[in-house]
């Protein structure tokens, strides 16, 4: 199995990009608003804030790592005095801000925000909406860009949706496939960098088998789709064929299956293995028209004994007959004294 799998996916469910979560600071506001990291140069960040479409290049003094909340810090008693950050939403956008608490009362807290201007807000909020306030201590990235070759542009681009897997398993904080497919971006530290350039290259030796397995496993969840969504839109007839006869039941070459489903509203015929057949049709009453054709009944008709060879005739030339007639296979079998038709 590959290292980092080939799960199909469609261009409709295309993920992102890895970009590492950081936080920006609004320095007068003191207040961190969440954005993916997208590329390092010099002393800036391209970053692409969370809820928006555009990227832009910040200076990298003001990002840092998201702080992670331990348990015993979520679940604190704040006090009066303590500084805190306080959580906002917007149109489902998470922001950060620092105040301090010049009030706790009842399971609620009072915090103040001075401005820009001096000018202090207040906020009554619940112990959920707060957090230790972590200081300011801006991230530190390394970036190295891994050019791909042109020959596999497209098929690095088909299996873009491992680059996080990659990532990972290299310790990156981010890793992205240029627009134009020709350059992959690694975000990090030094030592993880160099395991991705082993990963990358590796990738790249096995990018074109694997979108082949992903371009055959996209057709199949299309074929998939459209099956399911036409088996929706029917009226499904099962029934049990014994397993003898299934190949009766379809007939040379498919025979009788290609009759039926050129019947009036019948979609599909399905026949498994273990003699269920499903058939597909606009109602039942054509469905079941359908079952009437494929349904395989055996009955048993006892004879006497001294009527074997008359009802087999010369050559067998009777039972052709009879079988012609009456559309069903007979067999005469003569055991232990007792003779039957079936």
């Amino acid at each position: 199995a590959d290292m980092f799998g080939a799960a199909a996916m469609t261009s409709t469910d295309q993920p992102p990009p890895f970009e590492g979560l950081v936080e920006v600071v609004e320095p007068a506001d003191k207040a961190y608003f969440q954005a993916h990291i997208m590329d390092v140069e010099a002393k800036k960040y391209l970053v692409r804030y969370v809820g928006e479409n555009e990227a832009c290049w910040v200076d990298a003094v003001r990002v840092r790592h998201v702080p992670k909340v331990s348990p015993e810090e979520q679940n604190r008693e704040w006090k009066e005095g303590d500084t805190a950050e306080v959580s906002f939403e917007e149109d489902g956008i998470q922001s950060w801000w620092e105040g301090r608490v010049s009030m706790a009362k009842g399971g609620f807290y009072v915090l103040s925000f001075p401005d820009a201007n001096d000018q202090t807000q207040t906020e009554v909020v619940e112990k959920d909406r707060l957090r230790p306030a972590y200081g300011h201590r801006p991230a530190k990235f390394d970036k190295k860009v891994f050019p791909v070759p042109r020959e596999i542009q497209p098929d690095v681009r088909i299996t873009e949706h491992l680059l996080p897997k990659m990532a990972r398993h290299a310790d990156l904080f981010a890793l992205r496939l240029t627009p134009d497919a020709r350059e992959l971006i690694g975000i990090g530290s030094p030592s993880a960098l160099d395991t991705a350039h082993v990963l990358i290259n590796m990738h790249f030796v096995k990018a074109p088998k694997l979108a082949k397995v992903v371009q055959r496993a996209n057709s199949l969840q299309i074929k998939m789709g459209d099956a399911d969504g036409a088996y929706r839109k029917g009226v499904p007839v099962v029934f049990q064929a014994d397993q003898g006869m299934i190949g009766l039941l379809i007939g040379p070459k498919g025979a009788n299956i290609k009759k039926v489903q050129a019947m009036p509203g019948v979609q599909r015929v399905d026949v498994r293995g273990d003699g269920t057949v499903t058939i597909l049709a606009d109602s039942q009453e054509e469905g079941d028209a359908a079952r009437s054709q494929l349904e395989v009944v055996i009955e048993n008709v006892p004879i006497g004994e001294k009527d074997v060879g008359w009802v087999i005739g010369k050559g067998g030339k009777t039972v052709q007959e009879l079988q012609a007639i009456s559309l069903c296979k007979i067999n005469v079998v003569n055991e232990g004294g007792q003779a039957r038709v079936e």
